[in-house]
């Protein structure tokens, strides 16, 4: 074989070579612009404003959505969602999606069912329950709900009626893009938060946000009217926040085991903490606790029996903890740890103990100026209660705010004090000991009726509630109004010298009212008309 003609081969191979990888890279390229074609598509479909009147078809009218970014396990959050997904249902008599992400732990009707059973929410027609990977949502319903734990709900408002509740804003109102998401919040019509404390701080950072967007100068103003109109547009008007006690489960305590100072050497006198098992922010302080009940062991008389029941779900990735927790509890008599409890060991504790501990965010004093690492609300707190255990919490968040009112060492700020408390409380007689569970019965009685009080007075408008028989006509009838609300021009006309902004235009206060508790902002709508005619 010539030498011409070896290269003209060599040639030849080169060129199939290059060939061959120009297709590879085209094809990696095409398959490149593809995936990044249907992300933002994806985007696109996600991030959907609310139904104008008229775009919602009749199918996709008579579904309701509850959507969770968290993982479906036993637990207080869980037991909203369940709950709120039963109440769509009875004010509707639709059917209602519950969205999750694609890598969530439950996924399927027969796991949520379970999930139900172990959080004791009955009620709920699952044949009219759907479990849906979030992708797979309706483009609009008639109620849109959203559970999440920052200042701006993740995902836009898809319901004629929208509703975000935020269970705490652990983000403390910080976003990389704050115009984008006080965009997305003006998407909802309420802000639903559970207690006194968690509105306080939602509030404080949501007007902190907000005030850091809209400078109060006038030139400021100015600016944004002339030039970014688009972007200030649907900014100033924020959903209404409210907030009220979430649905808990009622218990009722056995009648055999009732306690008096007599009879204390018959029976152990049991202290139960319920909770799941994880460290970090919210965490349950189960090792703080334990060592509580040492300090109270060393304190009380050697015949008095006593006894600590710690229950709960593991969270993923927490079993060492658990054995860390299992571990420190055999080193103290009568510490009784069960975790992944079930819903009958559940109600057997709370039935037959005393006392009930909440002591979130007493584990160091690192988090203990931290507003987020504290109990938000306490459902499992209420129940205890409703069953007549005596609570001894923290002296913050909300077990405080639900203990407002009750006897100062009922409230605590170290783990001396809670040993302190729960001693006065074991050597206490039978007449303060009636009195203080009648007053916590009481208490978790007035806090259980809230939520369906609250509930029908959310789904009223003009003294007309929302019912399975006037569906239409109400959405109908929220949507133009909410349509209206939206044409008000709610910024404020800021003088040079006015160092804070009201929520409301001055002319508009004499107009808007306070009625329950709550604003009643379709007054707005009714002042845009008004001030038309006028």
């Amino acid at each position: 074989m010539s030498t011409r003609f070896r290269r003209f081969l060599g040639r030849l191979a080169n060129t199939r070579r290059r060939q061959r990888a120009l297709f590879q890279i085209r094809s990696a390229a095409m398959l490149f612009c593809i995936f990044v074609a249907l992300y933002l598509l994806s985007q696109k479909l996600t991030n959907r404003p609310s139904a104008p009147v008229g775009l919602i078809s009749q199918h996709d009218a008579q579904h309701s959505a509850v959507f969770t970014p968290f993982k479906l396990t036993p637990g207080g959050g869980e037991k909203v969602v369940l709950t709120f997904a039963r109440k769509f249902q009875e004010l509707t008599g639709g059917h209602v999606d519950l969205l999750v992400k694609p890598r969530n732990v439950c996924k399927r009707l027969k796991c949520v069912r379970e999930l139900a059973r172990a959080l004791a929410v009955d009620g709920i027609d699952w044949a009219r329950l759907s479990v849906k990977v979030f992708s797979r949502a309706r483009p609009w319903y008639n109620i849109w709900f959203t559970i999440g734990n920052t200042l701006i709900p993740k995902k836009s408002a898809r319901g004629r009626t929208s509703i975000y509740h935020c269970q705490f804003p652990f983000d403390m109102g910080y976003m990389a893009h704050p115009f984008s998401g006080l965009r997305q919040l003006s998407t909802y019509d309420v802000v639903y938060l559970n207690s006194e404390y968690t509105k306080t701080w939602y509030d404080r950072q949501l007007e902190s946000l907000r005030m850091g967007v809209l400078p109060l100068s006038v030139s400021s103003q100015r600016y944004i009217d002339q030039y970014t109109p688009a972007i200030a547009d649907g900014m100033f008007l924020p959903p209404r926040t409210i907030y009220y006690a979430p649905a808990f489960t009622k218990r009722f305590k056995k009648a055999s085991s009732t306690r008096g100072r007599g009879d204390a050497r018959k029976r152990a006198v049991r202290i139960v903490l319920i909770g799941r098992f994880f460290t970090g922010h919210q965490g349950k302080c189960h090792l703080a606790a334990i060592e509580a009940f040492s300090i109270l062991r060393k304190n009380i008389a050697a015949s008095l029996r006593i006894e600590l029941h710690i229950l709960g779900y593991v969270l993923k990735g927490f079993q060492p903890y658990v054995l860390q927790v299992k571990r420190r509890a055999r080193s103290v008599e009568g510490v009784f740890v069960k975790d992944d409890a079930t819903e009958t060991e559940m109600r057997d504790a709370i039935e037959n103990g005393d006392i009930v501990w909440s002591i979130t965010g007493l584990c160091s004093e690192e988090f203990i100026y931290s507003p987020a690492d504290a109990e938000h609300f306490g459902i499992g707190l209420l129940e205890s209660m409703s069953a007549g255990l005596i609570p001894v919490v923290v002296d913050r968040g909300g077990p405080s705010e639900i203990l407002r009112g009750f006897l100062d060492y009922l409230k605590v700020t170290s783990t001396e004090e809670l040993a302190a408390s729960t001693r006065r409380i074991i050597s206490a007689g039978q007449d303060e000991l009636n009195s203080l569970r009648t007053m916590t019965m009481k208490r978790a009685d007035k806090l259980s009726m809230q939520f369906d009080e609250a509930s029908v007075k959310l789904f009223t408008i003009f003294g007309q509630r929302l019912t399975p028989q006037n569906t239409e006509v109400w959405f109908t009838l929220r949507t133009r109004v909410r349509r209206l609300e939206r044409g008000v021009d709610a910024r404020v006309k800021v003088p040079r010298k006015v160092t804070r902004c009201s929520s409301v235009h001055a002319d508009s206060n004499a107009l808007i009212y306070f009625a329950e508790g709550y604003y009643d902002f379709a007054l707005r709508a009714i002042l845009t008309i008004l001030s038309r005619k006028l």
